[in-house]
């Protein structure tokens, strides 16, 4: 069963994925939290990352390790910001194949847009 995770692990969590902290991120998916935990305004380290789940921040950033822990993990490959980008979207725009073919590769919906219409396609 899984339990929310309180403010001092969630800042963990997304700091792990955000630097690519694969051995960080080993330890906290011990716990049992939630693989889509998404980052709330009170728990982010900066506003750009409110509802961005730990796959997603991996993916823009390019830890190709920490995002295939995180598809491993469980994680829902297609889950979006609010702003209905998604992590294929951001691998796709910041360059990182690898971690785009990884994702592909786990089921993620490539053609998945965001309400402007944006596609993984369009933002590489």
């Amino acid at each position: 069963e899984y339990v929310d995770a309180d403010v001092h692990t969630a800042r963990q969590l997304i700091r792990a994925a955000r630097e690519g902290k694969a051995h960080d991120l080993q330890r906290l998916l011990r716990l049992p939290m939630w693989p889509d935990y998404s980052a709330e305004s009170g728990t982010c380290l900066d506003v750009a990352s409110v509802g961005a789940t730990p796959l997603i921040l991996a993916s823009e950033a390019g830890h190709l390790e920490v995002a295939r822990l995180r598809c491993e993990a469980g994680a829902d490959k297609d889950k979006a910001r609010p702003d209905g980008a998604t992590a294929v979207i951001f691998a796709s725009c910041y360059g990182h194949l690898e971690v785009a073919r990884l994702l592909c590769e786990a089921g993620a919906d490539k053609d998945k847009a965001t309400p402007d219409g944006a596609t993984a396609l369009m933002s590489a």
